[in-house]
């Protein structure tokens, strides 16, 4: 796998834009069909061979010529300015379990009282005391 500031550089320089996703450390986001993204790939893997078996997927698909010209020469805008200034993209959490928490939930000794009490002045209840009467 190349680096991330070649890869970024390949797409850019066949005039699509990149950048790396929010949820993974790893991960990118990009324009290009999947044919580019795949043909980007089959180039880096003529530069560099893998040894893959011949019956896999992976050989299936690296088997196919590429149909563009990809090159890993590194851009200078390839590195994002967040990564430059180096802003932290996937900080640690403050805490244990820190994050979103289960909703509230009612105290146990309280439900039969809050119940009575939004029922009062409700259609419902006017229409129960009208019955019992």
């Amino acid at each position: 796998m190349p680096n991330m500031l070649a890869l970024r550089s390949a797409f850019m320089e066949q005039g699509y834009r990149i950048s790396i996703s929010h949820t993974h450390a790893n991960a990118l986001k990009t324009d290009a069909p999947n044919s580019v993204l795949w043909d980007i790939m089959r180039c880096w893997v003529k530069m560099k061979p893998v040894k893959v078996k011949p019956t896999s997927p992976a050989a299936v698909i690296l088997s196919k010529e590429p149909k563009i010209e990809a090159s890993f020469s590194v851009r200078k805008d390839a590195n994002p300015p967040s990564r430059i200034q180096k802003l932290a993209r996937f900080p640690e959490n403050p805490e244990p379990n820190w994050g979103p928490k289960a909703r509230a939930k009612r105290k146990a000794g309280t439900a039969a009282e809050d119940d009575q009490s939004e029922c009062e002045g409700s259609k419902r209840s006017k229409i129960q005391d009208e019955n019992t009467e």
